[in-house]
């Protein structure tokens, strides 16, 4: 990722005369115009490199060069991811449904979830490191639950879960979460409108899944299944081309979970600025530890059951594309 480029990007993100924490520090600390926080911020999570040798391309000390990095890291975590990270209104949600009908024939759609972990440092003890070792990849990693629509944006994401917890979990903790019978009104626009994601979730009125195949699909539930991984390939594309930007989320050499978060969810905003921005970048990472397995297909359907509406609606849909 080109510095300069980024930067014309980025300059309008933030008025610096309303974010304090980008004000020269005080205190006999060095003073670092805002225009190189910016450039080093993006600089450390554009790259793997350790912090001392991000420092030494500024010309500011170790302990500079990690304390201005996360001070504008905590802005636009805090102050700028829910303005670049929004769930779609009602003429969104239309736009994106009208895109996915006409594109690929697959009614209602206005957003692909997925989840993808994010390796870290092992955390102290006294975050429960055993929390945050996934089984799945081996490493202490964070789980994270994003939804993307068409463009590659996020429309959500639910940063830093422990590396143990599988997507369905995740999920069920997530905003996103209706139990049986909620109206869930306030964020599809639409009865007919759902988010889809891969077999590792719960089926429901508002989030379709395939139909795990055991041997025995209908030729109908088989084009149901082949149209819907067609529309949700969205959601892996979104987190290989953040990924692909941020090179720092192949690992976050952090040992803190706090500090892990927000470079997550830092990134996670700065994804959607690129995008808004038209600062597109072709170079994305594929995600090899993300397909479902068959315990994740199994587990979602022990654990929260069978939702009878979210049966009903995609038997309905097969039907309409039978």
């Amino acid at each position: 990722m080109g510095v300069q480029k980024d930067m014309k990007s980025l300059e309008i993100v933030t008025d610096p005369g309303q974010c304090q924490c980008f004000s020269l520090a005080g205190g006999g600390r060095e003073a670092v115009p805002l225009h190189k926080q910016l450039l080093m911020t993006l600089h450390f999570v554009a790259h793997e490199a350790k912090y001392f040798q991000g420092g030494d391309k500024f010309g500011v000390s170790h302990s500079t060069m990690f304390e201005r990095v996360y001070a504008v890291l905590y802005v636009l975590a805090d102050e700028l991811l829910p303005k670049f990270v929004c769930w779609p209104s009602a003429s969104q949600q239309r736009e994106t449904s009208e895109f996915y009908e006409d594109k690929y024939s697959f009614p209602g759609v206005v957003g692909a979830i997925d989840g993808t972990h994010i390796q870290i440092a092992r955390p102290p003890d006294c975050f429960f490191p055993q929390d945050y070792f996934s089984n799945r990849t081996k490493r202490f990693t964070m789980n994270c639950q994003i939804t993307a629509v068409q463009d590659l944006r996020f429309s959500s994401v639910d940063i830093g879960h422990p590396g143990k917890d599988h997507d369905a979990q995740v999920f069920r903790a997530s905003d996103l979460w209706f139990e049986s019978g909620e109206r869930v009104e306030s964020m599809f626009a639409s009865a007919e409108y759902h988010i889809v994601g891969d077999a590792a979730y719960p089926i429901k009125s508002y989030l379709l899944k395939p139909y795990r195949d055991t041997g025995g699909l209908t030729q109908g539930q088989r084009a149901f299944n082949h149209r819907l991984s067609r529309v949700r390939v969205v959601s892996e594309r979104a987190i290989g081309r953040w990924k692909g930007r941020f090179k720092r989320l192949r690992f976050i050499d952090c040992r803190s979970p706090v500090k892990a978060r927000l470079v997550i969810a830092a990134t996670a905003m700065l994804h959607n600025f690129c995008i808004l921005k038209s600062d597109i970048l072709d170079d994305e990472d594929v995600d090899e530890d993300n397909e479902p397995t068959v315990g994740d297909m199994v587990r979602a359907e022990l654990q929260f059951g069978v939702d009878a509406m979210g049966t009903h609606k995609r038997a309905m849909i097969t039907e309409e594309l039978s």
